[in-house]
């Protein structure tokens, strides 16, 4: 069904000033190579809600109206694309000389039950852009070289853009996937905007008709990972109670009032980490997960894991379980404390524990674990230490006086050795 337009706009002088040249290029390269086959070429998507908002925008996507394979041949046999494998969804990646594009066929979507992964079928672009989670992404670009940078926009995204409101394209959108009600957390949560009240309506339909219990586990627990993800994890989890979504996370059915506290230091925590340590990865996921987990009853956290059907790794489990943490008094013990936790064992730990605890941790982290000894087995052995349990003793002994400031260089270790009594002048 073709797209009629009162008043046509085009959109590329707006792109110019936002889209790389080398993308505008190629999508005019790549509406003349469709127009040729008789076909239907369309940037759609978040790309063009970004442009609106005044993002640069990452998602790339094309929508085809006409076959892929037949629109592929030409470009990877005469320009050098690449393409991976088309999915049952009828998309695929392809991989340009200078740019990667998500290209899809144009589709409609059925649903066999609520919260099911759909069938889809060949479809036009109206269609398309009717079975998208909400009309803010419900916009498109033609690419056909005539109509060049014209916005296609049926469903008013623009104007919901402007009303700063997140409203869904039919009644049936939230109970066929809940998953876009997540999507419509993080996009509120990104954009300062509010559920319309279709969206609205039938986001209540589906917490009263339990629609979150048919999803699948690992689709959940994915876009659950997004969520944890954003950057103010207090104000993400609270929207995210407020909408009634709580008995999807651990700890958050009815929230300790501590958690909330424990989250805003978290940030502040998350923030520091990033600045002081840039080389050390950190995933602030998994750091607000466990201290979800944290407040939540052994019970309730394991039954989240094995719904969601995920393993959390051994040594973010050891912290978890270490929780409260409490180092000893001195520093070589505080630093053996410390030395297995992750990185987002010790934020947790900091964001429930006092400065005390902050000064301990961030001085292993900062200097501690960074110290090397002055001397290694072999030199031990030259001095006369024999190999075996003597020799590994020595070396922890002479870490904790590392740690514990006692000695610095070679002739400092020799000499603190003497004294103990492990070497005979």
């Amino acid at each position: 069904m073709p797209i009629h337009l009162a008043h046509p706009l085009s959109i590329v002088d707006k792109a110019q000033t936002l889209w790389p040249a080398s993308r505008l290029h190629e999508l005019q390269f790549l509406g003349q190579q469709a127009a040729q086959l008789d076909m239907g070429l369309y940037l759609v998507g978040g790309v063009l809600r970004d442009l609106f908002l005044g993002r640069v925008g990452l998602d790339w996507d094309l929508a085809l109206e006409g076959d892929l394979q037949e629109f592929l041949e030409p470009l990877q046999n005469q320009y050098g694309y690449g393409a991976e494998k088309p999915s049952p969804f009828l998309t695929l990646r392809l991989l340009g000389p200078e740019n990667h594009w998500d290209l899809a066929r144009c589709r409609g979507e059925c649903y066999p039950q609520p919260a099911a992964l759909p069938r889809v079928y060949p479809a036009d672009l109206t269609t398309d852009l009717r079975r998208r989670d909400f009309r803010i992404n419900a916009m498109a670009m033609d690419l056909h070289p005539d109509r060049f940078g014209t916005l296609l926009d049926p469903y008013d995204g623009r104007r919901d853009l402007a009303d700063q409101i997140l409203e869904v394209l039919h009644h049936r959108s939230f109970q066929d996937d809940p998953t876009r009600i997540l999507r419509g957390l993080r996009f509120s949560l990104r954009f300062d905007m509010d559920l319309g009240p279709l969206a609205k309506t039938c986001m209540d339909q589906v917490l009263a008709d339990g629609i979150f219990a048919m999803l699948s586990g690992t689709r959940l627990f994915r876009e659950l990972q997004y969520l944890l993800q954003l950057p103010q994890p207090r104000q993400s989890l609270e929207r995210f109670c407020a909408w009634g979504l709580g008995l999807l996370l651990p700890a958050l059915h009815a929230p300790d009032p501590r958690l909330w506290q424990a989250l805003e230091r978290l940030s502040i925590l998350q923030h520091r980490w990033q600045k002081d340590f840039p080389q050390d990865p950190l995933s602030s996921w998994l750091a607000v997960l466990m201290l979800l987990c944290f407040f939540s009853t052994p019970e309730e956290r394991e039954r989240h894991w094995q719904h969601w059907q995920w393993s959390p790794p051994a040594a973010w489990r050891r912290d978890l379980f270490a929780l409260p943490a409490a180092p000893p008094g001195s520093a070589a013990r505080a630093a053996r404390y410390w030395r297995p936790w992750t990185p987002e064992g010790i934020l947790v730990a900091l964001a429930l524990g006092d400065e005390r605890l902050s000064n301990s941790a961030r001085h292993y982290w900062k200097i501690q674990r960074r110290m090397r000894l002055p001397v290694d087995g072999k030199i031990l052995q030259d001095w006369g230490i024999p190999p075996g349990p003597a020799l590994g003793k020595a070396l922890e002994m002479l870490q904790d006086a590392q740690w514990n400031g006692e000695i610095h260089d070679q002739h400092e270790a020799y000499h603190w050795l003497t004294t103990k009594g492990l070497l005979h002048r």
